[in-house]
């Protein structure tokens, strides 16, 4: 017995002293790269107020999606970080919080915490989009407390009972081998319940961020969950505290606008809504439905598009497309041949200029 103890003991010193070492590497790296920052890293410090971190994922990964995202996050409601780490896939490159989180969690692309971003190199815009929600709904919390019971009662039934998980089923659903043990809802019911996802009944928090980023990244979802009253109201609420653009429920219903009442109502829109986050795709809608009616008064609508003040760069890249065909139609070479050298200089720099990434200088 005594030497089994002994072997215990040891093999507990050997396990803490093991991650010690990983500790004070990983330590070590972030005090590094915080006093000398590669030039990537230090243009993204200038351009978003915060700290770039993580080991050679952060020099291997294209940044554009996450500096757009970012950035359209900024324009909708400002908000503060201490940190954006690209996470290692490493064991031994990770934090004790990294590291328990991929030991006993179920998979996730990324999590915040304190005002920490931590994501997987592998994580896409919607990852990003959920964890700044956490950290904006969080600052709306604590300027605004009666914003978390104001949610909740939005998942609420009429006698009171709450639409979320029981403590209990939330708690395992998180957690390896734990959620084996509890039914997984259906979707069907939950979104009839008000929620965009299973894991929106986790708790508040998540409902919050699972609506705001469905509604980031798939806003034509929305056309048919608008006719949710439940939903429909936790957007009203979203939109009410800044969580999403005030004009979103106003965006969606013009997604859902007839052809022959689009040229009209987004016009609306447009003079209603001016630097809208959805200025752009509004734009190269009506350029499409105008080129049947005029090659010309379609490059003016697309040209329109480029003084808007968030560019996405997809919708920014078919912008720039558009513009060179439909100059090639009206025989303006010279235009043609500027919105093709337009479209090839956005790409190389792109990623390594973020101002020219996000406001798409030509």
């Amino acid at each position: 017995m005594q030497k089994l103890k002994r072997a215990a003991s040891l093999l507990c010193r050997g396990i803490l002293v093991f991650h010690l070492g990983t500790q004070l590497c990983y330590t070590a790296q972030t005090v590094y790269s915080e006093q000398y920052p590669s030039p990537r890293r230090a243009a993204f410090r200038q351009e978003f107020g915060f700290s770039l971190r993580g080991y050679e994922e952060v020099d291997n990964r294209d940044l554009g999606d996450i500096a757009a995202v970012l950035h359209k996050e900024h324009l909708e409601k400002p908000f503060t970080l201490t940190s954006l780490r690209i996470r290692s896939p490493s064991y031994l490159r990770q934090s004790l919080d990294q590291q328990l989180d991929g030991l006993i969690s179920v998979g996730n692309a990324g999590y915040y915490f304190m005002g920490h971003v931590v994501l997987d190199a592998s994580a896409g815009a919607g990852t990003v989009h959920h964890e700044v929600k956490h950290a904006k709904a969080e600052a709306v919390m604590d300027a605004h407390p009666e914003f978390r019971q104001q949610w909740l009662d939005l998942a609420k039934d009429n006698q009171g009972n709450s639409f979320y998980l029981s403590a209990w089923d939330a708690f395992c659903s998180r957690y390896k081998g734990l959620h084996l043990l509890i039914k997984e809802p259906d979707p069907v019911v939950s979104e009839r319940l008000g929620f965009v996802t299973n894991y929106a009944r986790t708790n508040v928090d998540e409902d919050i961020a699972e609506l705001c980023e469905e509604a980031e990244c798939r806003p034509r979802h929305f056309i048919s969950l608008r006719h949710n009253e439940r939903i429909a109201a936790k957007i009203k609420l979203a939109e009410t505290y800044g969580l999403l653009p005030k004009e979103f429920s106003a965006y969606v219903a013009l997604l859902d606008a007839r052809s022959e009442d689009f040229l009209e109502h987004s016009a609306q829109f447009l003079v209603q809504c001016p630097k809208s986050v959805y200025e752009l795709d509004v734009h190269r809608q009506r350029g499409d439905l105008l080129e049947a009616l005029s090659l010309e008064a379609a490059a003016l609508e697309y040209e329109s598009g480029l003084q808007a003040r968030y560019k996405d760069p997809w919708q920014y890249r078919l912008l720039l497309c558009d513009l060179q065909r439909i100059h090639k139609k009206l025989g303006n070479t010279g235009k043609e041949r500027l919105y093709a050298v337009a479209s090839v200089r956005y790409e190389q720099q792109k990623e390594t200029n973020f101002h020219l990434a996000l406001s798409g200088s030509l």
